[in-house]
C-alpha cells in the first residue's frame, strides 16, 4: 500500500510539474510613454465629442502616436496611426464612454528585438475621466511572431492617457472646456490564445499519466 502510494504522489507531482511547465503565461507586448502626438479630445457642440491622434510618425500621416515597446529583455518601438473617422464618445455610463469607430481604422506596428506584432484595433471604451482616461479595445492580428499571440486571432489592448494640467474629459463631454489633450503613460496588449501546441502537449501528458494512475490502482 505504501508503494503505491508512492507512486500515485510520483504521478501526481509529475502532473502538476507538467502543469506549471504547460501553462507558464507568455510574456505580453507592453506599451511605454509615447515620444509622438498626443490624444486630442474636442468637443464639437453638445456632448459630441471625438478624438484624433496628433502626431507625424511618418506612417499613415499626421494621425499617429509612438512610442517605446518592450517585450521580455527586448526593447524596440510601436506606432498607431488613424485613418478615417474621427471616432466619437457616445453618453457615458458613470465614467465609461462607449466609442463609436465610425468607420475609422487605426493600425498598430510594434517591434521589440526580433519580435513584432501588427494589426488593427477597434475601440471599445473610455474608461475613467478624470485626469487619466484609459482606452479599451480589441487589437485584430495580422502578423506577427510573438509567443501566445497568432495571427488572424484577437487581443485586448488598453493604454492610458495622461491630461496632465489640462481639461478633464468630463469637462469636455459636459461642454465647459472646449479640448483636452495627453500623451500615451502606459499600455499593454496581452497574449491573443495559448499556444496550440503547449495544450496539446499538456492534454497528452494528463491522459498518459491518468492510464498510469488507473492501472496501478487495479493492479
Amino acid at each position: 500500500m505504501n508503494r503505491m502510494l508512492a507512486q500515485i504522489s510520483v504521478v501526481a507531482i509529475s502532473i502538476l510539474l507538467l502543469a506549471s511547465v504547460t501553462f507558464a503565461a507568455p510574456q505580453q507586448m507592453i506599451l511605454g510613454v509615447g515620444t509622438t502626438g498626443d490624444v486630442l479630445f474636442t468637443n464639437t457642440g453638445g456632448n459630441n465629442v471625438n478624438f484624433v491622434f496628433t502626431g507625424d510618425c511618418g506612417e499613415g500621416g499626421n494621425n499617429c502616436l509612438s512610442g517605446n515597446a518592450y517585450y521580455q529583455t527586448n526593447v524596440g518601438n510601436y506606432s498607431m496611426w488613424m485613418t478615417g473617422g474621427p471616432p466619437t464618445l457616445g453618453a457615458p455610463t458613470g465614467n465609461v464612454y462607449p466609442v463609436n469607430m465610425n468607420g475609422s481604422t487605426i493600425n498598430f506596428a510594434a517591434t521589440a528585438g526580433s519580435f513584432f506584432l501588427d494589426g488593427t484595433i477597434t475601440l471599445d471604451q473610455v474608461a475613467g475621466g478624470t485626469h487619466t482616461p484609459t482606452f479599451n479595445g480589441l487589437l485584430s492580428i495580422s502578423s506577427t511572431n510573438l509567443p501566445g499571440y497568432a495571427q488572424g486571432q484577437k487581443s485586448e489592448i488598453d493604454f492610458t492617457i495622461n491630461l496632465g494640467s489640462n481639461g478633464t474629459l468630463e469637462q469636455v463631454y459636459a461642454g465647459s472646456v472646449t479640448t483636452t489633450s495627453g500623451y500615451l503613460s502606459s499600455g499593454e496588449v496581452p497574449p491573443s490564445v495559448p499556444e496550440p501546441g503547449s495544450i496539446l502537449l499538456f492534454g497528452s501528458g494528463v491522459l498518459g499519466l491518468a492510464g498510469l494512475v488507473r492501472r496501478k490502482l487495479h493492479f
